[in-house]
């Protein structure tokens, strides 16, 4: 085989374009077909799939509790951290209800937020996954979202139930 210039290979007595002689090169060697399909299945690999599955299904309800749990502390300690914040809206003259409103609408707006920003994530990400999934979702945004008010309403009153002078000698 030599090169003809630029025309293609000379192989035997006729010219072969490269494109046809890197075909029959690639043809000669595939000589590794069996001559009956044959399809194998991991038994091992499916025995680890369904173990993997099994304790998903376990561990789905741990991480759901471990979620609510996050979500209405993480709130509530936001609040008891903001106590310098409730005593001197208190100083200035703004009553109890309205300060605890204040404190429970913000950390419910943030709520909020996070639980839109995950659907609105998941659904960007795949619609038919979040189509699938709304039932799961709801069932876990419905009690993330009632713990949040729940502990945030709780949180908020036990910061401005005492008086204005107890709540400023309260130290950090």
């Amino acid at each position: 085989m030599e090169i003809a210039r630029g025309r293609g290979l000379k192989h035997g007595d006729k010219d072969v374009g490269v494109v046809e002689l890197l075909a029959e090169k690639q043809d000669a060697d595939r000589n590794f077909y069996s001559p009956m399909a044959s399809f194998q299945i991991n038994s091992d690999s499916l025995k680890d799939m369904e173990r993997l599955c099994g304790l998903l299904e376990e561990l789905f309800p741990i991480v759901v509790v471990s979620a609510l749990l996050v979500g209405m502390f993480g709130h509530s300690i936001v609040i008891m951290q903001s106590t310098r914040d409730a005593v001197l809206l208190r100083v200035l003259g703004v009553t109890k209800k309205r300060v605890r409103c204040m404190l429970v609408l913000g950390q419910v707006f943030l709520c909020l937020t996070g639980v839109l920003i995950v659907a609105g994530g998941l659904c960007l990400y795949s619609p038919g996954l979040f189509l699938k999934s709304s039932d799961t979702l709801a069932a876990c945004f419905v009690p993330y979202f009632i713990g949040c008010v729940l502990s945030v309403s709780i949180a908020a009153v036990q910061v401005t139930r005492h008086r204005i002078l107890e709540l400023l000698q309260v130290r950090e």
